[in-house]
């Protein structure tokens, strides 16, 4: 039997009280978190529990699993509002095939986030101005959807907050997915419903005043609503590796004059044998009835018997567009487009890579040049002593007209302990000059270790210090507890 509880505290009380019972409940979910939303929470996790249970009878399988972060920042000699003491707790439950029959299958997908910044735990949270509030106990909902799978996946259903990923992006949204497989590698998808937005998700606690008072106002009267998104598209997967995507997809607050995004998107990915593969890929954005992305790769692959090379090219092409009722529409038209390829030889014990190109910037829009040439160059090497120690380094440099940045980095690994505990030290130089001034250096560098927990559980601890010459010294002490179970 797996069992969660969630604490929520009260709202009435003094602010030391307050601060009391939130220095007294554990595994970092503080008294923040309302009693609407802990009703919310215990609603969503005993329905996923309630379906899990049956799962435990019929051997199906299962996943809980829990992340703790803890985050520490310091920069001596400089006064700091806040002190910089992030803690964030992450929940996820996953159960699969929780019917156990073989026409219908089940799963349901729990993600849940809580931050929290204990450098605030000192402070009234009535008092707070509103860009703190929303660092203090936040509660996200990640994830939360069940998804029913018919026939073979013939067809299949996925209700709740999910993510979407495709040639258009990403989209974060409660809504309903629905995938119909036609025939052998054609299928066919569609989805409705609402873009999460921090002002009015109920799960968001960062968007609210210990009353419920929101405190992020809307920008207008237009923005006050909700989000919709409609799309669909038609894909093609079959066993020789051609891949194949048409997606549409349009957010609006208003069908008519409220729309957000309304884009078609095409990727096509076809092998050409002897390890050689093109990708294409664009967007054609309606509100500007024009092309704003293109990108195309083509790679090759060679095995020897002791040295594997791998070699790539690519061209691509993008306008950056905001939102319809964004007042940076004016820098719509203003796009670039790139050049570049990479070599890379992986030798065993060792390997190496040189990657580079020219972006080229359409200036010529909005000032008098023919546009700027901004040159990239990275290098990379890394060497396996076959002795439990890896030594690597990496260099990046970037040329253009607003600035130029240098970045060095080499890095020490260790394995001991039959690869149970990791150590590994890291060291960093940047330079970065705008035109015409000197360059600002900056140096740092890292000591961590990690300890495996079992099967797939970790502990990470990191050390980090960095030294700029406007900003002194800064020091960052970052702590991870990875815990997962399968059944």
């Amino acid at each position: 039997m797996v069992c969660f509880e969630v604490f929520g505290g009260h709202r009435e009380g003094s602010a030391a009280e307050g601060r009391h019972r939130a220095l007294a409940v554990g595994d970092g979910l503080t008294a923040g978190v309302t009693k609407a939303w802990t009703r919310v929470l215990r609603l969503v996790l005993g329905l996923s529990l309630w379906l899990l249970g049956p799962s435990l009878a019929l051997g199906q399988s299962y996943f809980v699993g829990t992340q703790g972060v803890g985050h520490a920042y310091s920069t001596p000699g400089l006064a700091e509002a806040v002190a910089h003491r992030r803690v964030t707790q992450v929940l996820s439950l996953r159960g699969h095939d929780l019917l156990g029959d073989d026409a219908w299958r089940l799963d349901v997908a729990l993600l849940m986030r809580f931050d929290t910044e204990l450098g605030l735990l000192g402070e009234d949270p009535e008092q707070m101005p509103p860009q703190l509030a929303r660092r203090f106990n936040a509660l996200h909902l990640l994830q939360g959807h069940i998804a029913l799978a018919l026939g073979a996946d013939t067809l299949t259903l996925r209700l709740g907050r999910q993510v979407q990923s495709d040639v258009l992006g990403w989209y974060d949204m409660d809504a309903l997915w629905l995938q119909w497989r036609l025939w052998g590698p054609l299928h066919f998808s569609s989805l409705a419903g609402l873009e999460v937005r921090p002002e009015l998700s109920v799960l968001n606690d960062d968007a609210f005043a210990r009353l419920g008072v929101p405190l992020i106002a809307p920008r207008d009267a237009s923005m006050s609503g909700p989000t919709y998104i409609v799309g669909g598209g038609a894909h093609w997967r079959n066993g020789l590796g051609v891949r194949g995507d048409v997606v549409y997809r349009r957010s609006f607050t208003n069908w008519q004059d409220g729309v957000g995004q309304e884009r078609l998107g095409v990727s096509v990915e076809v092998p050409l044998g002897a390890g050689a593969r093109l990708r294409a890929e664009g967007a054609y954005q309606f509100l500007l009835a024009t092309a704003d992305y293109l990108r195309v790769e083509a790679e090759k692959r060679w095995q020897g018997a002791q040295v594997e090379q791998h070699a790539s090219l690519r061209y691509e092409r993008a306008v950056p567009v905001f939102a319809a009722d964004s007042i940076f529409n004016v820098f719509g038209a203003l796009g670039w487009q790139a050049m570049g390829g990479t070599w890379r030889v992986d030798a065993g014990r060792v390997r190496a890579s040189i990657g580079g190109g020219l972006r080229l910037f359409d200036g010529e829009q909005y000032f008098d040049a023919q546009g700027d040439l901004a040159p990239e160059l990275r290098l990379m090497a890394g060497w396996d002593s076959g002795l439990g120690f890896r030594l690597s380094g990496v260099h990046d440099s970037v040329w253009s007209f607003a600035a130029r940045r240098h970045l060095s980095q080499c890095r020490l690994d260790s394995d001991w302990w039959w690869h149970q505990v990791r150590a590994f030290g890291n060291l960093m130089h940047v330079a970065y000059a705008k035109p015409h001034a000197d360059a600002e250096h900056s140096v740092g560098g890292q000591l961590g270790a990690s300890l495996r927990l079992g099967a797939s559980g970790r502990l990470d601890v990191v050390v980090e210090a960095a030294h700029l010459r406007l900003r002194h010294s800064d020091w960052r002490v970052f702590a991870l507890m990875d815990l997962g179970f399968s059944f």
